[in-house]
This record gives structure tokens, C-alpha cells and sequence, in this order.
């Protein structure tokens, strides 16, 4: 309608009701008049068809409360324009909002709206047309811009299974172009859905499958889900589908499996390794535990061997010391009285050493500081000092020694206490001996032996000398333990042997 025409016709109009049902009968759409307060000043048929409210019902009611959804108020409100000056009408605004009918059925309308001006007073016109179509038009383009944005393949079907939109992830997936599925059964051109017999069996579908890429000729592992779209009314009105591609996912759970076998046939060969290793390791437990067995039985036999060995020693020394005791009781020379007593006190050193043995539960080495105080007690027994006033001190660090060292150590310290009796302290005079016997850092034996004696001659060669008991002496630690000795004769005699 023109705007010359509305002003033809505004000259003979008697009420602006006179225009508004005019302007209805020029029309065939749903046409609502609104006053300066958006209440609803005329509404016509069609309007009562489309939304379900009768005249008497909605004039008076606020048009935005009453009809349109809270969402688009202030799209309407922003379009409605005042007339220029010297015009009845504005220009005429294109709107769509959704409306909400009296079964609260929501409808999508487009609007065509526009401000009349009658009499001096101010008309919103609006007239409504159905735009569901369009709606549903400008849904379907912005899915499917959206659905490019996705990197998996999605579809959407009507019910019949024919392709509504697609995007191009599901198009690549098949090896096909977009042209090649639109408006086509899904089933028929996606390889992926060839055995979907009907549209129903997508209802909350999930699988897995290998098909065929129409490009390469190469199988693609996919994973399709799908959903049946309902409408209000919980009728099906499509169905979405969505296609991940899958091979590479697939191709390294293959690879973990097959990875996973080789581990497990690995251990399996590693266990049937070990197992043999076990076994010939218990079995050579079991042999070593016989043969430590056998050992055991063989070391007790030897020990006993061993302790009657150090016991008929023994005892054939003390019949020799017995014989040499007997021997000298008969003797009147005192110089041949005193070899034999020497003797004696010798093979009685060495009788001791067997008899501490026999008497240990080790038989290999002697307890060097009982064996000492033993010898001291012996020799002064035999001299008859055991209450004079010569003084033994020991200071004894070497617990246990070997036999082989035990045995010249022990024929030494006899020598060396068996002169310091004779002859450092004429006259019974009283005096000190001591006896100091350590292992050093450098783990040689320290044996240092001394008394406080007369003392012997300052120019005495130890390796000249005529004396038996200082040429046993020199033979036993040079000869025999490779060992030295250093003479002090300063207050005394100080013999310092390393060993």
C-alpha cells in the first residue's frame, strides 16, 4: 500500500478502525494494530487462526507481554520509527522473532512493521507471515558452517535417510566429494552405513567398522554414532550422524597387541629361563650343602686328628723335659747342670704352645696372652722366684697368632726371660721385666722385650756372639720370621724386634 494511496483514502475515513479493516481485507496475513502503549488496539481473522486468541481475548493486552518471546522485545522496539514530519507512515521494517500462541505453541514469524500516524495519534502496524521455512533455512546454514569447523564426520538425514547436510570431514573420510552425497540415501553412498537397513536401527546407534576409502582403495576404520532428532511432540524428525576416522588409533592398539604379545613371549621365555636356572641352581645348592656336608665332617675329623696330633706333642716333649730333668738331678757339674736346665725350659716353651692348642677350639691360632702368662709363671717356678722380687710386666695387644710365628715368638721371650734371670740381677737382687707385644698400622708385629738389669757389654755382635741362647734369638727372627732386631744396652737390655 502506498502512501498516496493511505492519504486518499485518510480523506474520507471516519475512525481509524475504517483503516485498519480496510487494511485487512487488502490482505491475506495476520495483522495486528498496536497503540503509542504497545497494547492491542485491532486484531483480524487471520491473526485469530494464527495465534489462537479471538479479538474479545487480546485487544487491550500488552502486544510484547501477551505475544512475543522475551528474547526478541527489544528487536521489535528498536524497529518502531516515528513518521517523518509531513508523512502519515514510516518506511516499512523487516523483522523475525517468535511468537508465542495462546496453546503456547511457538511459531517463527517474519514481520513486516511499520508506524501510521491517524488523526494525531501514533499506530504500530504489524502484519505476520510464517517463516518456520526460513527458520529452519537459516538453521540448516549455520550447521553447516558450523559442522566445517568439526574434524570428524557428521551428516544429517530426514527419516527417509536421505542427506539433509554433510560436511567435508565425512565427504574425506570416504575418499568423496560433498557433490556426491547431498540429497543422496546415506546407506547408499556412504560405505560406512552400507549395512543400515533402516532409519530406526539409528536410535542411539554406536559401532565400529572397516570400509573402504573410494580414493585410495585403503581400509579406514571408523567409528559412527548416531541420534534421532524429535520434535516437540516426540516425533522423529531426523537423525545426526557422526564418522571419526579411527585407523590410526586402531593401528597402534594393533601395535600394543602385537608389542604386548612379544612381551609376553619374552617373559614367558625369560621365565622358562629362569626356571631352569633356579633348578640348576637348587641343585647346585643342594650339591655345595653335601659337599660343605661331607667338608664339615672332614675339618671335625681333621681337628680331632689334629688335637691328638698337638697332644702326643705334647706329651712326648714333657717325657723329654722329664728325661732332661732326671738327667740333670745327677749331674754335679754346675756348668752341664745348667744346659740341661736350659734345655728343659726350651722344650718346655714348645710343650706349652701344644698344650694351649689341644686345649683351643681353634687348633690354627694360639691366645698369645694366656700362652705368655703361662711361659712367665713356668720359668719362674723353675728358677724359684715365683714370690722373689723380680717383677714381670706384659703389655700384650697381639691376642691371637698363628703357629708359625707363635712358636719362635714363644722360644724368644723364653731366651730373653731365662737370661734376665740368670744373669741381670746377680744376687737375687730384685728387678723389672717387661714384655710389650703389639701389631703396628703398618700391620707388623712389635715385640719389644727388656728388663732393668745389670745389663749386657755395649760392643756385643749378636751375630758373633758365642752364647746359645743369643744365637737361637738372631736365628729365629732374621732367619726364620725375616725380622729384626735392635740392642739397647742403656739401663738395661732393650731388645726391639719388628717382624
Amino acid at each position: 500500500m502506498s502512501v498516496s494511496l493511505q492519504n486518499k483514502t485518510l480523506d474520507f475515513v471516519q475512525s481509524p478502525e475504517d483503516i485498519f479493516n480496510l487494511m485487512s481485507a487488502a490482505v491475506n496475513d495476520a495483522l495486528a494494530v498496536l497503540d503509542i502503549g504497545n497494547n492491542i488496539v485491532f486484531w483480524n481473522e487471520h491473526s485469530e487462526k494464527y495465534f489462537k486468541y479471538k479479538h474479545e481475548e487480546i485487544t487491550g493486552k500488552h502486544f510484547l507481554k501477551t505475544l512475543i518471546s522475551q528474547k526478541y522485545h527489544q528487536t521489535v522496539l528498536k524497529n518502531i520509527d516515528i513518521p517523518e514530519p509531513g508523512a502519515y507512515i514510516s518506511e516499512t521494517k523487516t523483522i523475525y522473532v517468535e511468537a508465542i500462541a495462546k496453546d503456547h505453541a511457538k511459531i517463527y514469524c517474519k514481520v513486516s512493521l511499520s508506524v501510521m500516524k491517524i488523526k494525531e495519534q501514533l499506530y504500530t502496524i504489524l502484519y505476520f507471515r510464517d517463516a518456520t521455512d526460513y527458520k529452519l533455512k537459516q538453521t540448516l546454514l549455520t550447521l553447516k558452517k558450523s559442522m566445517e569447523f568439526v574434524k570428524i564426520g557428521v551428516c544429517v538425514t530426514n527419516m527417509e535417510g536421505a542427506i539433509v547436510t554433510t560436511n567435508s570431514a565425512l565427504a574425506q573420510v570416504h575418499g568423496l566429494n560433498i557433490s556426491d552425497l547431498t540429497e543422496k540415501k546415506a546407506k547408499d553412498v556412504l560405505p560406512c552405513l552400507s549395512h543400515i537397513k533402516i532409519m530406526d536401527e539409528f536410535k542411539n546407534y554406536s559401532t565400529e567398522r572397516l570400509c573402504k576409502n573410494n580414493a585410495s582403495g585403503k581400509d579406514v576404520y571408523v567409528k559412527i554414532e548416531s541420534e534421532i532428532v524429535l520434535d516437540d511432540d516426540k516425533s522423529p524428525i531426523a537423525v545426526v550422524i557422526t564418522c571419526e576416522d579411527i585407523t590410526d588409533s586402531k593401528n597402534m592398539q594393533l601395535q600394543i597387541c602385537q608389542y604386548n604379545e612379544h612381551l609376553e613371549s619374552l617373559v614367558k621365555e625369560r621365565t622358562h629361563t629362569l626356571s631352569e636356572t633356579n633348578k640348576q641352581l637348587r641343585d647346585e645348592i643342594v650339591k655345595r650343602t653335601e659337599m660343605e656336608e661331607q667338608i664339615r665332617g672332614n675339618v671335625k675329623d681333621l681337628n680331632m686328628l689334629l688335637k691328638e696330633v698337638h697332644h702326643r706333642v705334647k706329651n712326648n716333649l714333657q717325657i723329654i723335659v722329664s728325661l732332661l730333668s732326671l738327667q740333670s738331678a745327677t749331674i754335679s757339674d754346675p756348668l752341664l747342670h745348667d744346659i740341661f736346665k736350659d734345655s728343659e725350659n726350651r722344650i718346655r716353651a714348645m710343650a706349652l704352645i701344644h698344650e694351649k692348642l689341644y686345649e683351643s677350639t681353634d687348633m690354627s691360632t694360639l691366645d698369645f696372652g694366656e700362652y705368655l702368662h703361662s711361659l712367665a709363671s713356668e720359668l719362674l717356678s723353675s728358677y724359684n722366684l715365683r714370690h722373689g722380687g723380680i717383677e714381670l710386666k706384659t703389655d700384650i695387644g697381639v691376642h691371637t697368632l698363628d703357629i708359625d710365628i707363635a712358636i719362635p715368638c714363644g722360644l724368644v721371650i723364653n731366651e730373653f726371660i731365662t737370661n734376665s734371670l740368670k744373669y741381670a740381677f746377680p744376687g737375687n737382687s730384685g728387678g723389672q721385666i717387661k714384655v710389650s707385644f703389639h701389631r703396628g698400622q703398618d700391620d707388623k708385629l712389635y715385640l719389644t722385650l727388656s728388663d732393668n738389669g745389670v745389663g749386657l757389654s755395649k760392643d756385643i755382635d749378636i751375630k758373633k756372639v758365642k752364647s746359645l741362647g743369643l744365637q737361637l734369638i738372631h736365628d729365629l727372627i732374621v732367619r726364620k720370621l725375616k725380622g729384626t732386631i735392635e740392642i739397647n744396652t742403656d739401663g738395661g737390655t732393650e731388645f726391639k724386634i719388628i717382624i
